[in-house]
């Protein structure tokens, strides 16, 4: 039977799956099928590589990318961070009905019901930095305002501890297969320059952009800076609505009708599930195609009357990257006791900057 739509945009009709959208998380090749469905339509040519796959569709796919030994190790940080979060939610904010009240700290937010989205501190400091640097002075510090108040909280988890589980995850967040293979191939530019309109607040992201910048092997000087947080599920959340992480910057150019047009990625993010991905668990749905255009939010409902949604199921360690604009949703937990940690890293173009998403009071002061 026919179907006839009306739309106020292009409206992405991509017959694609989860096999259209793989790719290898070290060489950034594509796999697809043999017939690859997806093409680049700003150039008419066939997919190669994860790049164009974001590109094209919004959203790749790699099944495993971390091995076991930093999955575990990544695992140990997060349920640590976790636990520290949850305790000082307790203590400083009883009033809060977890996985009731909507709630936004500056480390964590409320993603609705029993899902939580909770940052890692942010970190300045690497070995390979000097001691006469401008940075250095910085080095090997916490400069999250809240973290230098977690040392009165902490009951079980020491400074140390701390510490190092940052310094592991920013590393992550630096070395990992995707980020040589995807994440500079979208938002390395020679021409990016800071913002010099921000005000004082922006101090430690200026700190920790830097940072990254200058220690990250694989970018280069100012290209992006990343954010990471741990995005967890307990069993008992339901569907999220569709929604995008964020909408295309005032002025940037969007998709004609006929998909062509759309302005390059200014934000990639990577989910990195630390447990196999299973229609039990839950995991995230996309609409491939979706970043092209502004017009789609609000109508996240209709990919499922076209079919055209892709189930991000990926092993553990495995990695699901998607432009920001891309709509999606995170699927219910519907296991008894199994909670779903899935790590986040935001990675951005240096003049970007994220103020959405959380709130402006600490979680770590009572009040």
């Amino acid at each position: 039977a026919d179907l006839l739509v009306s739309a106020p945009c292009h409206l992405p009709l991509l017959t694609v799956t989860a096999t259209d959208l793989a790719f290898d998380a070290e060489s950034g090749l594509a796999i697809g099928g043999a017939e690859p469905k997806i093409h680049d339509t700003e150039k008419n040519e066939k997919t190669e590589t994860a790049a164009h796959i974001v590109r094209s569709a919004g959203v790749a796919l790699a099944r495993t990318a971390l091995p076991r030994k930093e999955i575990d190790r990544a695992m140990a940080a997060v349920t640590r961070r976790i636990s520290l979060a949850e305790h000082a939610l307790a203590r400083n904010h009883p009033d809060i009905k977890v996985g009731q009240d909507v709630f936004a700290f500056k480390e964590m937010g409320s993603r609705g019901g029993n899902r939580f989205d909770l940052l890692f501190p942010k970190f300045v400091g690497d070995e390979t930095l000097e001691d006469d640097d401008d940075d250095a002075g910085a080095a090997g510090t916490l400069v999250d305002d809240a973290q230098k108040l977690e040392s009165h909280e902490q009951d079980s988890t020491d400074d140390d501890t701390e510490t190092r589980d940052t310094e592991f995850i920013h590393r992550l967040a630096r070395t990992a297969p995707w980020v040589r293979s995807v994440v500079n191939p979208l938002l390395e530019t020679d021409d990016l320059r800071r913002d010099e309109t921000r005000g004082d607040d922006d101090d430690d992201d200026d700190d920790a952009s830097k940072a990254f910048a200058k220690n990250n092997p694989n970018a280069s000087p100012n290209s992006w800076w990343c954010e990471v947080s741990v995005v967890y599920s307990k069993p008992g959340c339901g569907n999220q609505d569709w929604h995008c992480d964020g909408r295309h910057i005032a002025g940037a150019s969007q998709s004609d009708f006929g998909g062509k047009g759309t302005s390059p990625p200014y934000a990639i993010c990577v989910f990195v599930p630390l447990i196999d991905l299973t229609q039990q668990t839950g995991f995230t749905q996309f609409w491939p195609g979706s970043h092209r255009v502004d017009g789609l939010i609000g109508f996240g409902a209709a990919v499922e009357v076209l079919r055209g949604s892709v189930d991000g199921l990926v092993d553990a360690g495995g990695c699901v990257v998607y432009d920001y604009r891309c709509m999606h949703r995170g699927m219910g937990n519907f296991t008894e006791n199994t909670t779903r940690p899935v790590l986040q890293f935001l990675y951005a173009k240096g003049n970007y900057r994220e103020t959405k998403n959380y709130g402006a009071r600490s979680l770590f002061i009572k009040g």
